[in-house]
């Protein structure tokens, strides 16, 4: 808390400035998860690997869309083709064959249907599975609600602020500035990068936490 004088001719003899931080916690349940899934392939001929990886991932997305999951929930967040190397003791190395990775991001809704959208996938083909993240499509609701419980919190810390310095009950808070932070938690799901069996358990968390920090400047 900060004080200032001011003469009588100015207004009050006092003012005072009381700067808090406020904080606010929403749990919202999530209604989306984004999956990241793909194929790789290896041959000793590059053609023949695209080829391979091409068939396989068109097999991946038939069964997506087959369990009504729509094209624009799916789409290409990596295509990359490495070339694998025979490694010479005489320190020189040539390409013995190359490896193409063609890697999709889906959005999965609900998020219940994850365990049986993985299972599909690797029965078609899908030879990776990279990431499952648990998210909710909007937050807008529970940003605001938890920015409100955020400046009520910063409320409370200036008037207990404000009568630990004596001011008793006889005062006015009016903020004039604020800035704020907002936070949402999403849950990632550790996989093995190579999926070898079916039958995949994923239970979705029961909540996300968004939140929300502010910083206010009272003035009495």
């Amino acid at each position: 808390m900060r004080r200032s004088n001011q003469n009588e001719s100015q207004g009050p003899f006092y003012t005072a400035e009381i700067q808090v931080i406020g904080k606010g916690v929403v749990q919202v349940q999530p209604d989306t998860a984004l999956l990241r899934v793909g194929v790789e392939t290896e041959d000793a001929s590059l053609q023949k690997a695209q080829r391979q990886n091409a068939q396989q991932s068109e097999n991946l997305l038939q069964a997506l869309y087959g369990l009504g999951i729509d094209k624009d929930s799916v789409a290409t967040v990596d295509y990359s083709i490495y070339p694998q190397y025979d490694y010479q003791t005489s320190g020189s190395s040539q390409i013995k064959g190359y490896q193409v990775r063609h890697l999709f991001l889906v959005t999965i809704k609900p998020p219940s249907a994850t365990g049986k959208v993985i299972d599909e996938a690797v029965n078609s083909g899908a030879t990776l599975v990279q990431s499952i993240e648990f998210t909710v499509n909007d937050t807008g609701p529970a940003e605001q609600q938890a920015l409100q419980l955020a400046y009520q919190d910063a409320y409370t810390k200036a008037s207990i602020l404000a009568q630990a310095a004596g001011y008793g009950n006889e005062y006015q808070l009016v903020p004039v500035q604020f800035y704020e932070e907002l936070e949402q938690t999403s849950v990632p799901v550790p996989f093995q990068s190579m999926v070898k069996s079916a039958a995949t358990p994923v239970t979705p968390p029961s909540t996300l936490s968004v939140s929300a920090s502010i910083g206010v400047i009272f003035h009495l």
